[in-house]
């Protein structure tokens, strides 16, 4: 899955689910005992409701109370007179469904307003239902009014923060399962390492130090797994076969007697003696990645510990030791892709001199 569904700002929903269940109790609790207007539970329920969210609201960003704000607290108001007007109409259902809809869709986001918007109409709908039903129930009769008009304004505010439910639920999208599934086929070493990686990557969904903590994971598996592609892509030089033809030509070269043919069998001898030097060189550049690799999924895995015992000394330091390693693994990938380019130029064809000798 490249994407994943995340509960977002959970005391805010904690917040406002508590100052919404709590309001539209109050306030159906306070209009049934009044009385004198159709459908008191439904009225005192959805004004209740939607004055506790507004007063629970806070904006993302600074923290500060956002439902005070005279603007959405004017329009959120409208929408309560307009679902008011349809309950005193004798169209209670209706009234709370548009209200609710309109109510809850003003403190959410552009983008998601429709949704929180067709959730709360949804809601509004079961919310009147199940208001009218414990009104009409034969286990609450015996009740005193306003306590079940209370009864009936909870199953109000309780509909009202299920909606609310869709103000925090977020598709994240997961850049590292994304780049997981665009890895090629890898070697068996690399292919462990890539899942360690992953493995390292999943067990820090529920870091508590903190989300920095989480981004540091990412970057360091993002990094991991782009020096594995790139440790795939480079060319496995076979150093055997350029020392077989250094021997083929180590005994041309004994056995010639032209001194201009000699001259060329040694200049692509030569040649070839370079090649064995980039061999050795990709050689050496894989080894020390392959060996980095090991240290920065194992300096990863004692993060993600060190954040989840909540040892925030351990952590910093373990996070200082990550990105080290996370820099050297980025700069040892740069390095064997430019040698291993050099060395498959090289190797790609007969050494310079080695054919003109040939012929």
């Amino acid at each position: 899955m490249t994407t994943a569904l995340r509960f977002v700002d959970h005391p805010g929903f904690h917040r406002s689910f508590i100052a919404t269940a709590l309001g539209a109790a109050g306030g159906a609790a306070a209009l049934t005992a009044l009385g004198g207007i159709e459908s008191p539970h439904l009225a005192g329920g959805l004004v209740g409701a939607l004055l506790g969210l507004s007063w629970a609201e806070r904006d993302a960003a600074t923290g500060l109370r956002a439902g005070r704000t005279p603007l959405r607290l004017g329009l959120r108001l409208c929408a309560v007179a307009g679902g008011l007007a349809l309950v005193m109409t004798g169209l209670g259902i209706a009234g709370v469904a548009v209200a609710l809809g309109l109510g809850l869709a003003l403190g959410s986001t552009r983008q998601r307003a429709p949704i929180v918007g067709l959730a709360g109409a949804v809601a509004g709908l079961l919310a009147a239902w199940a208001g009218s039903r414990v009104m009409m129930a034969q286990e609450t009769a015996s009740l005193a009014v306003p306590v079940t008009g209370m009864l009936a304004g909870a199953a109000v505010g309780l509909a009202a923060t299920l909606a609310l439910t869709a103000r925090h639920v977020m598709a994240v999208a997961d850049p590292v399962a994304a780049a997981y599934k665009a890895l090629p086929p890898l070697g068996s070493e690399a292919r462990d390492l890539v899942e360690r990686g992953r493995a390292i990557w999943f067990g820090s969904a529920e870091l508590p130090v903190g989300d920095d903590n989480r981004d540091l994971v990412k970057d360091g598996v993002l990094r991991l797994f782009g020096v594995a592609e790139r440790l795939q892509a480079a060319p496995m030089l076979d150093g055997a076969e350029v020392d077989r033809r250094i021997g083929e030509l180590d005994l041309r070269i004994a056995a010639c007697g032209d001194a201009v043919a000699r001259e060329q069998y040694t200049e692509a001898r030569a040649a070839l003696h370079d090649q064995r030097r980039y061999v050795e060189r990709v050689g050496a550049a894989r080894e020390r990645i392959v060996a980095r690799m090991h240290h920065c999924v194992a300096t990863l895995e004692k993060f993600r510990m060190a954040c989840a015992q909540l040892d925030a000394t351990a952590a910093a330091r373990e996070a200082a030791d990550a990105r080290n390693a996370m820099s050297v693994l980025g700069d040892l990938g740069e390095g064997l892709a430019l040698a291993s380019g050099a060395a498959h130029a090289l190797t790609d064809g007969p050494a310079p001199g080695e054919s003109v000798a040939q012929a």
